[in-house]
């Protein structure tokens, strides 16, 4: 009988408050993406089905987790897209899948967990929007599917059909989800919605209506039960919304909202997921700002920790609490941990950690080659004390109840009041001291064991130091020692050495091991000594950990009772043992171990449990010496990089029953574990297994065959095997697993037979004389065959080349088509990218800068500058603000060009109307300059355009003629209709510039940032933005121009038919990124 600590069917429980928790820390997490198997790390959803398989639902097809490999399902195995949303779990053991051309499913059955291939279900919807984004069973066994701004029904017979509205709904955007579902205790479905607030499908319902006063957001994205039953009749949900989160009670009788609450403190934070921590706290996911934690009592918001994005999409806890967070950049595991670390991020230096102690006030204490650092009650970090700054200090002692913690540097020992914090020198000693363990005996005698295996004793009431040796009983190098119930001193050592301390005679007796009926090895180092409960003993030694019973001294010792080898740690040196009833903690070089055990040397009776930096830990390489147990049986632990504790969170020892992943034979792969019949040349196998648990590095397998009577292997946490067979006849092929622990599962069998070679049987014989008969009589006729046989292969086989060739040149083709295409995009992402990067450092700095000098003029020499000084500069500061502004509207405009969000709404336009329009505003600026802007273009030409597009390109290609035109100069604007579009023509008789530069500009290799011929600023943009303006209109730019003549620009606008086309064929594009 085991106690709640190793109860088989207890699963990790973390019962400490938030602040201590280890969750809150997240020390450990791991992290998954397609290096690591997935089709796609944009993850919409995890979900466990009921082997304990992870289903993730991603934009690449649905994969499947079994804690070692991912298996990937896709259209090939019957999903209708491989853009998937959500997967669900139905009553009647179906999974469900969601994707972006409507559901799918597979029944799943118990022989294999992960199913290969699903069935679509015929949809045809009105809309033909096929896109499924959330499921749900309601009470009946139905499944309701929310579509994009729709919601379907699932009959029994597998036909959908809409469900209705009783009001007009909002429609959604095609970027976000419609709607998300939650069944209530009643069975009503509640629905938050992005545009149409909370919605709600009542019990037995076909329609979907919308709930009046809610005091929600309009814009809701996911919704959980809070757990608290605020009062009868009522159930209490957190909602989330793209501005935090909501708190609400709902009645479910009524169905109605009784009352909601914004948390303020999640603010700013657009939760696109809200899900159940623990009974205390609640995940929130941010769609961009990361994931956090919220206190359901304070509304406290804290963030948890970075992952590869802060894009939180999914927030999954499996059977065992550990938290799987999906993102746009993959999978993040969090395991639960019953340990936690001080660390660098608590105050605590990476250092070697010599002891600690936990006092009866709840504060910490760490002692560090490098000083003692402190950590009072109810704090988060550590602090170093500036008493012992910089020193070596070795160990540590303090007595529970006591207000005295006695602190031992190398050859000195101090004393610290845990209350005060004064701190004091009881005694200074040999300099050549260097202590390593001390213990307090009656409040006077210090013993203490230095690094060189020497053993001191200070009396504080004589003021006397004592070295003891050979002559005193002490004849090997100590290693250990204690201080037993009895108030008796033990030192252990090198040579099994250990021995008590006579007070009457004043010297040391060691052991007889002649007297025991178990004698340890003449070569045993007893490398730590720990007192137990009746003056028991636990010895930490080089081949294992001893259990001695020690009283009384003086009578021999001659039963097994009184002395047991207890159980081997091999390759492993004891660092320290504590121990707390029936539980012990041993901590190694290697590892921490605990053991459970109501007779502890019963190996019947005994369960180990085994733990390394797989389970949160920050190092298994113990300090000799460093832990202690505190009041509330916390264990810390002082480790060569920091400290760790166990919280005294419960933990399961057991894994979950083996299943069986695959079982190859040759070609075949087997996924059942059915009895099999193998053929006779059968001689290697390989079998991979995994009980579902994760992370699944901390699940150990042992293997056997049963009919060999052989012994089960070593435990290893590789899970794939193989095997040789030799011999025909029945075989059973047995694997258990376990976390790392003495407490296996039942054995999972693979039986199969392997038949003898056909030859080998009797009846064979007759049949070769028979065989033989027909092969003289038919050589001739099969030769014949064989040839013509051959023939055809050859045939076929030149076809075949000939087709794999023909596929792989086409395939080739496809590939450096898109190569160039990327190529393409990754120029013109880098010009945008360029471009940004010089205005942002250049051309709009400039106008700050001048700001800001004027500015500071005015500041500094105000009173001595004359009104006309003053105005001037303040003119120039307006003229310089004026020039950001335009700059940054331009910037603005450009940025949103660029980005694919600005606006296109062509219509007809009568082109002479925009043409007068923009010379309008133009008129100061060529009137300032002295220069003739004209036009003679028709009334009746009509152009099918953007008229902001338009106007803008016109505007920039006169400006530019005006700015770079001197005084005096004529500027020309001229069109010409025809079937197929219309050209516009703006000409100057300016400056010009060189051809080759035009070019570069209007193909986007180069920009140009110049001043006009008064100096009027520039950004280079505008030719720019002309340029991405007219090709949204599926025309072209082009330009001519010379130095000293001036330049000639061409837009090119195609009909009305043309642009539609083009217009049809960037909808398509945009529709691919849905």
């Amino acid at each position: 009988m085991l106690p709640k600590y190793a109860s088989a069917t207890l699963w990790l429980i973390i019962i400490m408050a938030y602040g201590s928790s280890p969750l809150s820390a997240f020390d450990y997490h791991l992290e998954l993406t397609t290096d690591d198997g997935l089709p796609s790390s944009f993850i919409k959803q995890i979900s466990e089905l009921p082997s304990g398989a992870l289903a993730i639902a991603t934009d690449d097809g649905l994969s499947f987790y079994d804690g070692y490999e991912f298996h990937n399902r896709s259209i090939p195995h019957g999903l209708p897209d491989r853009y998937v949303k959500q997967t669900l779990v139905s009553s009647d053991n179906t999974l469900w899948v969601a994707t972006d051309s409507g559901p799918a499913f597979a029944k799943l059955d118990d022989d294999k967990p992960i199913p290969y291939s699903f069935t679509t279900l015929p949809f045809d919807p009105d809309d033909n929007d096929k896109r499924i984004r959330r499921l749900i069973e309601i009470n009946d066994g139905t499944i309701l599917m929310a579509g994009q701004n729709r919601i379907y029904r699932i009959n029994e017979d597998h036909s959908i059909e809409p469900l209705s509205f009783d009001f007009e709904p909002e429609f959604q955007t095609n970027f976000v989800r419609s709607y998300t579902f939650y069944k209530d205790k009643k069975g009503n479905i509640l629905i938050p919605s992005t545009a149409n607030g909370l919605l709600l499908i009542e019990n037995g319902a076909d329609y979907v209506r919308k709930i009046p006063d809610t005091g929600l957001s309009e814009s809701l994205l996911d919704i959980e039960i809070s757990g608290v039953i605020p009062e009868d009749g009522l159930q209490r949900f957190w909602v989330a919304s793209d501005d935090g989160i909501y708190k609400m009670d709902w009645d479910y009788e009524s169905a109605k909202v009784i009352r909601s609450q914004w948390i303020e403190q999640s603010s700013g934070i657009d939760v696109d997921v809200v899900k159940p921590r623990n009974s205390d706290h609640l995940f929130i996911g941010g769609n961009g700002e990361g994931l956090f934690t919220m206190d359901k009592e304070s509304h406290a918001v804290k963030p948890t920790r970075d992952f590869f994005s802060n894009y939180i999409k999914h927030v999954h806890i499996d059977r065992s609490n550990n938290i799987w967070v999906s993102t746009d950049h993959g999978i993040n595991m969090l395991p639960v941990f019953p340990f936690a670390n001080v660390g660098k991020e608590k105050g605590l230096p990476r250092r070697y950690v010599t002891d600690v102690v936990n006092d009866k006030l709840g504060n910490l204490w760490v002692a560090t080659h490098g000083g003692i650092y402190f950590r009072e009650a109810g704090e988060e970090n550590l602090q170093q004390l500036d008493y012992l700054e910089n020193e070596f200090v070795k160990t540590l002692h303090y007595e529970p109840g006591n207000s005295n913690l006695i602190v031992f540097s190398r050859n000195i020992i101090h004393n610290i009041n845990v209350h005060s914090l004064e701190a004091s020198i009881i005694a200074e000693l040999d300099p050549v001291m260097d202590v390593e363990l001390a213990v307090l005996q009656d409040n006077n005698l210090y013993w203490m064991v230095d690094n060189s295996g020497l053993l001191y004793r200070y009396d504080s009431l004589h003021d006397s130091l004592r070295v003891f040796g050979p002559d005193d009983g002490i004849s090997e190098s100590l290693s250990g020692i204690t201080l037993t119930e009895d108030n008796t001193v033990w030192v252990s050592g090198t040579s099994r050495f250990l021995a008590y301390f006579d007070p009457g005679n004043e010297e040391f007796i060691s052991i007889d091991w002649d007297d025991y009926y178990v004698e340890p090895d003449p070569d045993t180092y007893f490398t730590y000594i720990h007192p137990g409960v009746d003056n028991q003993l636990w010895l930490g030694s080089t081949e294992g950990l001893y259990h001695l019973d020690t009283a009384p001294h003086s009578e021999p010792h001659d039963t097994v009772a009184e002395h047991h080898f207890c159980t081997t740690f091999a390759g492993e040196s004891t660092r320290w043992i504590k121990n707390s009833g029936e539980i012990t903690w041993v901590g190694t070089n290697q590892n921490l171990h605990w053991i459970y055990s109501e007779d502890f040397c019963d190996p019947a009776q005994q369960v180990i449990r085994t733990f390394s930096t797989v389970n949160g830990l920050m190092s298994t390489s113990f300090s000799h010496g460093a832990a202690y147990l505190d009041q509330d049986d916390f264990l810390w632990m002082g480790t060569n990089v920091g400290v760790s504790y166990y919280n005294g969170g419960t933990f399961s020892t057991n894994a979950s029953p083996v299943q069986l992943r695959y079982w190859r034979v040759h070609d075949d792969v087997f996924h059942t574990a059915e009895e099999r019949e193998l053929d006779h040349d059968v001689s290697h196998m390989t079998f991979a297994f995994t009980t579902y648990d994760y992370p699944s590095e901390d699940i150990y397998y042992q293997t056997r065959l049963k009919e060999t009577g052989e012994s089960w292997s070593e435990p290893t946490n590789q899970s794939v095997f193989s095997r040789s067979f030799y011999g025909s006849g029945w075989y059973t092929f047995e694997v258990r697993a376990s976390r790392n622990s003495t407490d296996w599962t039942e054995p999972l069998q693979l039986s199969f037979y392997i038949p003898p070679p056909w030859w080998m049987h009797n009846y064979m014989i007759a049949a070769y004389v028979v065989v033989l008969f027909f092969m003289v009589v038919g050589f001739i006729n099969w030769r014949s065959r064989e040839l013509k046989k051959r023939n055809k292969d050859l045939a076929n086989s030149v076809r075949e080349r000939t087709e794999h060739l023909t596929k792989t040149v086409d395939r080739l083709e496809k590939e450096i088509a898109q190569r160039r295409k990327i190529e393409r995009q990754l120029k013109e992402s880098n010009f945008t990218k360029e471009r940004l990067i010089k205005i942002i450092s250049h051309d709009l700095r400039s106008p700050f800068q001048g700001i800001v000098g004027y500015a500071s003029m005015l500041r500094d020499e105000f009173g001595e500058l004359s009104d006309e000084e003053k105005t001037g500069m303040i003119d120039q500061i307006v003229t310089s603000s004026n020039r950001a502004v335009n700059l940054l509207t331009q910037l603005l405009e450009w940025v949103t060009l660029q980005s694919g969000k600005m606006s296109f709404d062509p219509d007809t336009l009568r082109l002479a109307d925009l043409v007068n329009e923009t010379l309008e505003l133009l008129q100061s600026l060529s009137e300032s300059k002295n220069i003739t802007i004209s036009h003679n273009i028709a009334d009746d030409i009509m152009v099918f355009a953007d008229k902001h597009m338009l106007q803008t390109v016109l505007r920039n290609l006169l400006s530019n003629a005006v700015k770079f035109t001197d005084s005096g100069g004529e500027v020309t604007v001229e069109a010409e209709q025809s079937t197929s579009g219309t050209e516009i023509t703006v000409s100057d008789n300016g400056v010009g510039v060189e051809q080759h530069t035009l070019d570069q500009i209007l193909s986007k290799e180069k920009t140009v940032s110049t001043k006009g011929t008064q100096r009027e600023a520039g950004t280079g943009l505008g030719l720019v933005m002309c340029v991405e303006m007219i090709r949204r209109h599926g025309g072209s730019l082009s330009g001519r121009s010379k130095p000293g003549e001036g330049s000639t620009f061409v837009i090119s606008l195609p009909s009305d038919k043309g642009i539609s086309s083009a217009q049809n064929g960037s909808k398509k594009e945009a529709g691919a990124l849905t």
